[in-house]
């Protein structure tokens, strides 16, 4: 492992009803952290994080199972709120969409700090958070790689075996095949993927056993 991979830690906090994966990036050495996709449980996260200062808060997409938790954790632990531009429109339906498909209520997420576009590096300590634009599951889905990890973290658009939803409000499944494509054509095979649910998997592994990948990258269309 490289110095830097042996400083900076992915760890994974499983939150809500929907089993959302919330993934904390800690720097060990300066005790900062990145977190992505507080989904929901702020209490359990702050929780994890104990001490740890938060720079930056990064939402994959603004459905309320990525962003629920974000108002207070920004409010407890600090850090910057960051969102695709594409995912404005969700992010503002969060509260309400919660209580149709849950009747839960939620906190309504605060506004974005920092809007993200395709191509974006994010640059936290010694890392560069690379932002590649993922639309397909939601019009502004964002997967964010890190090259000194060897880490992609896919949020709803790659899982384990399986892909994104798209027969929801702004999916797209020409656009989901294409943004798979984009992640799959480009990156190393031994790329380790962290998807928003669901356990970790690799791009060598998909590319080789997830049906829908298979179909996808050998398809004509």
């Amino acid at each position: 492992m490289n110095m830097v991979g042996s400083i900076f830690k992915i760890r994974k906090v499983t939150v809500g009803p929907l089993e959302t994966n919330c993934y904390l990036l800690i720097n060990e050495n300066t005790n900062n952290a990145v977190v992505v996709d507080p989904g929901w449980d702020s209490d359990k996260i702050i929780r994890v994080l104990r001490d740890t200062h938060i720079k930056y808060i990064i939402a994959t997409h603004g459905h309320f199972d990525h962003v629920s938790a974000v108002k207070k954790l920004r409010e407890s632990k600090g850090g910057a709120f960051m969102i695709h531009k594409l995912d404005l429109e969700i992010l503002s339906h969060a509260r309400i969409s919660s209580y149709l498909f849950l009747g839960a209520n939620i906190d309504e997420p605060p506004s974005p700090d920092i809007i993200l576009e395709d191509e974006v590096e994010v640059e936290f300590e010694e890392l560069k958070l690379k932002i590649i634009h993922t639309p397909g599951h939601s019009p502004g889905s964002i997967s964010i790689y890190i090259k000194e990890l060897n880490s992609l973290l896919s949020g709803d658009t790659l899982f384990r075996d399986s892909v994104g939803r798209t027969d929801i409000p702004g999916g797209s499944w020409e656009e989901l095949k294409n943004s798979l494509r984009k992640l799959l054509q480009n990156l190393p095979d031994t790329t380790v993927i962290y998807p928003g649910h669901g356990p970790e998997t690799t791009v060598g592994r998909e590319k080789s056993i997830n049906p829908f990948v298979n179909e996808i990258l050998f398809s004509k269309h």
